[in-house]
């Protein structure tokens, strides 16, 4: 049985694995599951951690895929890097 993690497995992961990390980065947590946190996120240990959806992930990489593919497809232009 998969579970959820819980703060403290949130906290120690934020104080371990992230600690070098500066600024305030969104920390995401990717599951199936609603962890229940109201509007979707959750401070812990010092950082907010953002629940998503995998069709959400989905959504993302094939909106950024589209994106990729078109920049690929457009031709540079004679005063763009790159340009031959």
């Amino acid at each position: 049985m998969f579970a959820l993690p819980e703060e403290d497995q949130l906290d120690r992961y934020a104080a371990g694995h992230l600690s070098h990390v500066t600024g305030e980065p969104q920390l995401v947590l990717l599951s199936l599951t609603d962890p229940g946190w109201p509007d979707g996120t959750s401070a812990s240990g010092g950082r907010t951690w953002v629940w998503r959806r995998y069709d959400e992930l989905r959504a993302l990489l094939q909106s950024a895929e589209r994106g990729v593919r078109t920049r690929n497809a457009t031709p540079p232009t004679p005063s763009s890097p790159g340009a031959g």
